[in-house]
C-alpha cells in the first residue's frame, strides 16, 4: 500500500482547517436571533456586519480591518455575526434600514440598535469607534440624554447626524423642533 499520496492530503487538510478555525473564532455560528440570545446570556452587545456579496468595500473591510489583531481583540467582547444583506440577512437589513455597505450595527440583548458604523474604516479608526461604543458613547445614550435635556446642543447635533444616517429624517426633524421649542437658549 502506497502511503505517500495520503500524507500531503492530510497535511493540506490540517493546514486549511487550522487556518479556518483561527479566522472564524470571532464569528457566531448561527442566526441573528441566536446571536441576540447569546448576547443576553453573556451580558454584551451583538456586532452585526452587513455585507452583500457584490460589495467590494465590504471585501476590503473584511480583509484589511476585520483581520487586524487589535480589531479582533476589541470585537472579542461582543457576539459577532456576519449577514449577507441581500441573503439570509435581508429581513434584518430592511428592518434596520441598511442601505450602504459595509455597515456594522451594534444591538443590545433585546435586539434594539445601540449604534452603527457606516462605510469602510481602516483598522485604527475602526478600533477607535468600537472603543467609543464599548464606553457607552452611542446614539442610544445620546437620545436618552436628550430626554433629560432637550437643549443639549452637542447631543442634538449627534442625534440628528445619527438619525439621518439611519434613514430617519422625521426623527431628526423632531429633535430639531424640540430643540427650537425650548426657551432657555439662543437657538444656535
Amino acid at each position: 500500500m502506497n502511503r505517500r499520496p495520503v500524507l500531503p492530503v492530510i497535511l493540506l487538510t490540517v493546514a486549511l482547517c487550522g487556518c479556518g478555525v483561527a479566522g472564524d473564532e470571532l464569528w457566531f455560528d448561527g442566526d441573528l436571533d441566536g446571536a441576540i440570545r447569546a448576547a443576553a446570556e453573556q451580558d454584551t452587545l451583538v456586532f452585526v456586519e452587513f455585507n452583500p456579496e457584490w460589495c467590494s468595500w465590504c471585501r476590503r473591510f473584511e480583509t484589511e480591518t476585520l483581520t487586524d489583531v487589535a480589531v479582533r481583540e476589541e470585537l472579542a467582547e461582543f457576539v459577532a455575526i456576519q449577514l449577507d444583506a441581500e441573503g439570509e440577512g435581508a429581513e434584518a437589513a430592511q428592518r434596520l434600514t441598511i442601505d450602504n455597505y459595509p455597515t456594522v450595527v451594534f444591538l443590545d440583548s433585546s435586539g434594539e440598535e445601540v449604534e452603527r458604523i457606516v462605510g469602510y474604516l481602516p483598522p485604527e479608526k475602526f478600533v477607535k469607534e468600537v472603543r467609543r461604543i464599548r464606553k457607552g458613547d452611542t446614539l442610544l445614550a445620546c437620545l436618552e440624554e436628550l430626554e433629560g435635556d432637550p437643549s443639549n446642543t452637542d447631543a442634538i447635533k449627534r442625534a440628528v447626524e445619527g438619525l439621518l444616517e439611519r434613514g430617519d429624517p422625521e426623527g431628526a426633524i423632531a429633535r430639531i423642533k424640540a430643540y427650537h421649542s425650548e426657551d432657555r437658549h439662543d437657538h444656535e
